[in-house]
């Protein structure tokens, strides 16, 4: 995150999102109410970084920021699991159903055939954006086990003030229906 001098200070720095696990979501939330100028730029091909020191710094990275950025909603955890369970598994299930029902129902088997084929070039495209391994396409429901996982390991550590973050307990939060 870039800021001129006197945005930041403007803006109040940090000082005002103290102990906020997702201080980039919360300043940039600022900077739009306050008026000032905000641009998302990528940095793809202009900064490489290891974020995590491996995969449990990875799973725990990910899910610090999982329930604060859904504004501590229980209610729309539970929309998003569904929503995303829906969405990667049940074209999958309705092909495997389908092609193997004994009545055939050309209608739900096309209809699964073309959704699934839809999850699966969305996968491809952000694997293709950022350069990873096209095979990792074939093991997408288990990437949505995990960040469904996350979301939950995410309530739990929030829920009972487990959180930490940059070495410090973060600030329990009220969790809202």
């Amino acid at each position: 995150m870039l800021f001129k001098r006197k945005s930041y200070l403007s803006i109040g720095g940090h000082s005002g999102i103290r102990g906020n696990p997702i201080d980039d979501f919360s300043l940039g939330r600022i900077i739009k109410r306050t008026g000032l100028t905000w641009i998302l730029l990528e940095g793809l091909n202009c900064v490489e970084v290891l974020a995590y020191k491996g995969n449990i710094d990875a799973f725990k990275g990910v899910s610090r920021s999982i329930f604060p950025a859904i504004n501590y909603r229980v209610s729309i955890l539970v929309l998003f699991s569904c929503t995303l369970l829906g969405v990667g598994f049940m074209p999958l299930l309705t092909l495997l159903w389908t092609s193997t029902s004994s009545s055939q129902k050309d209608g739900l088997l096309l209809m699964s055939a073309v959704s699934l084929s839809m999850v699966i070039i969305s996968w491809l495209v952000v694997c293709l954006k950022f350069k990873h391994n096209a095979l990792i396409v074939l093991v997408y429901p288990l990437s949505i086990l995990l960040i469904l996982l996350a979301a939950f390991h995410s309530v739990v550590t929030h829920g009972f003030g487990l959180a930490s973050w940059k070495g410090r307990r973060m600030i329990g939060h009220k969790i809202r229906f």
